[in-house]
């Protein structure tokens, strides 16, 4: 249900990121994990395997840590069940770790640029609640409420919610049933420990969720992804529970049931693609042909938003006599989150030779054009995975903290590229008068 469902892995997988090999690498672990629960002394070729998997981990993705520290703590809590501790076992395990020391000079630079803040929003706990569905069947959400009353489209996604809630708080409630009756050397059974590694990878979420509010904002549903793999495990014993493998007969018919469900999971992508058909365009889709239409001749255009900059860089015509992006600190700490990020990295990318003369310092570029038109920066609230308002790109962009109350300034609009749930507007401004710090050395 897990690969077959969830938005948030098929859109990853759509766009070939790098979020396929940072789950092929947890799922590694888990099948390690398996066998060295299996087996009470580890060869030396299983130790090897430990230690590559872990710094393959961490490499793939900074956070693949918690997981890898999940996992072995799973590992160590299954080991004192049995009543053994593998201290030689955990050291190289954790070894592995420090093959993080090549990343360190990139987790610097990442964080340099995130100050005073990146932009990745402050979790609340209905973002947290919401996580563990891993944008279950969205687009047939999104699908339903188009065509259907608010009631049908209640109905269709507290469904979807129902069908993974409820087993993981089932199987979670009879998992710790059990280990209250049976003691702590349930969990030392292979079923046992497999649940508890899955309940255990399904905390990364709520441990990311913390780190949010005390450390910085880690909270991104694709950075939690290889939790899925948790969830398929509670998903796979649930069904085991429901009946996958009991005396009813005839057997055929019950082998058969499962078969199909199995079946409509798996081509479930497939489904979602013919039902629901071409989806909305995305928010921050820009027509840059439509742009080139009605833009004046030979008038430089100031993109106020850098996702909009690089689509005309590698869109327009021309791109290098006409379109800029203007660096603007003060402006980039009073827009939405996102513009600190966006001001460290387009200061980088002119540092380091890609587009640099297109990448002004405002000021600079104020001074030395009277006349310009401005792609204004995306305004209104766009739509996250669950369908929550999220208000930050109603913060003021480049045009509003420098053009519109600007008394040395008069502009007029030309122009609307709308998009869905946001508005973008073309801009023909005219500088009147000189502006005061043009003057200044």
């Amino acid at each position: 249900m897990f690969w077959g469902t969830s938005n948030v892995l098929l859109e990853q997988n759509v766009e070939a990121r790098f979020y396929g090999l940072y789950m092929l690498a947890v799922a590694v672990t888990v099948d390690l994990y398996t066998r060295l629960v299996a087996r009470p002394a580890p060869t030396r070729l299983l130790l090897l395997v430990a230690l590559f998997s872990q710094a393959a981990l961490v490499l793939t993705h900074v956070l693949g840590l918690i997981y890898s520290g999940l996992i072995l703590l799973a590992l160590i809590l299954v080991d004192a069940a049995k009543g053994r501790l593998r201290w030689r076992l955990y050291f190289v395990y954790a070894a592995g770790w420090l093959a993080l020391m090549v990343w360190l000079p990139a987790i610097r630079s990442s964080m340099a640029a995130g100050k005073p803040h990146g932009w990745i929003a402050m979790p609340n706990l209905t973002d947290l609640r919401t996580a563990y569905l891993f944008a279950d069947s969205l687009s047939w959400l999104r699908f339903f409420k188009r065509r259907s009353l608010e009631v049908g489209f209640q109905i269709v996604r507290r469904t979807a919610e129902f069908v993974i809630y409820v087993p993981l708080a089932v199987v979670f409630v009879l998992g710790v049933r059990r280990i209250l009756r049976s003691g702590w050397r349930t969990i030392a059974s292979p079923r046992g420990s497999l649940l508890l590694l899955a309940y255990l990878l399904l905390s990364a979420p709520t441990v990311l969720f913390v780190l949010s509010h005390l450390v910085a904002p880690v909270f991104v549903p694709r950075y939690f992804l290889p939790s899925g793999i948790g969830l398929a495990i509670v998903l796979a014993a649930s069904a085991d529970g429901l009946g996958a493998d009991t005396h009813i007969r005839p057997r055929w018919a019950l082998r058969s049931m499962w078969a199909g469900v199995i079946a409509f999971l798996m081509i479930s992508p497939m489904l979602t693609v013919l039902a629901v058909g071409p989806i909305n365009l995305s928010w921050d889709f820009l027509d840059v042909q439509r742009l080139e239409q009605e833009l004046p001749q030979d008038v430089p255009v100031v993109a106020g938003w850098q996702e909009d900059f690089v689509k005309l860089m590698r869109l327009g015509h021309n791109p290098e006599a006409r379109y800029y992006f203007l660096l603007d600190w003060p402006g980039a700490l009073a827009g939405p989150r996102a513009f600190v990020l966006d001001y460290h990295l387009m200061q980088a990318y002119r540092s380091n030779g890609y587009y640099s003369k297109n990448i002004q310092d405002s000021d600079g570029f104020l001074c030395s054009h009277p006349d310009f038109v401005v792609l204004d920066a995306p305004n209104g609230s766009t739509l996250d995975a669950h369908n929550n308002n999220t208000p930050d790109m109603q913060k003021p962009n480049w045009f509003d903290t420098n053009i519109r109350t600007a008394a040395e300034f008069e502009w007029k609009v030309i122009a609307a590229l709308d998009a869905p749930e946001v508005t973008r507007k073309l801009v023909i401004v005219h500088r009147r008068r000189p502006l005061p710090f043009c003057s200044q050395p």
